[in-house]
């Protein structure tokens, strides 16, 4: 069997989704394309995103979606600690764990839904909503609309 594409890659190897091959893949820092060594036609799931390869490219095909309140996260402050600060400061600007994108924060009362009149604290990037964490959300990697929070609550108090 022939393989398409050779590099030399760290950690450990990954199972082809339709076979018993392992296949290796990491995302280049320059270009930001995906590569790796692969059989051809043969499909890899890395971190929840699937990636078929062909003979010359790789196609992401799917990222995959954790369920709600999904694993535990080491946050620097508690839940009630955390709403105190982003009331009490409300225009600061927090920096995300991964990229050190900029973001704020928002504690406010949720108005309707299944977590009416309980307290929230919403996270946003440029002006744009991007994740909302309620009490049951906090220690967890995502929350109850399994989006990820981590990024966002693990950043703040860390200053």
């Amino acid at each position: 069997m022939r393989r398409d594409r050779e590099f030399v890659i760290e950690g450990p190897p990954l199972l082809c989704g339709r076979c018993t091959s392992k296949a290796r893949i990491s995302r280049d820092s320059h270009s930001k394309n995906l590569k790796g060594d692969f059989f051809p036609e043969h499909a890899v799931i890395n971190g929840g995103i699937l990636i078929m390869s062909t003979m010359n490219n790789l196609e992401v095909i799917k990222k995959s979606t954790r369920p709600p309140h999904f694993g535990e996260c080491d946050n620097q402050l508690s839940f009630e600690g955390c709403y105190e600060l982003i009331a009490n400061d409300p225009g600061k600007i927090f920096h995300t764990t991964g990229n050190q994108t900029p973001f704020s924060a928002r504690a406010c009362m949720c108005k309707k839904g299944p977590h009416a009149n309980d307290k929230v604290i919403i996270f946003f990037t440029k002006g744009t909503e991007k994740a909302r964490a309620y009490s049951c959300c906090w220690g967890h990697i995502t929350n109850c609309n399994r989006t990820y929070i981590d990024c966002f609550t693990k950043a703040i108090g860390r200053d």
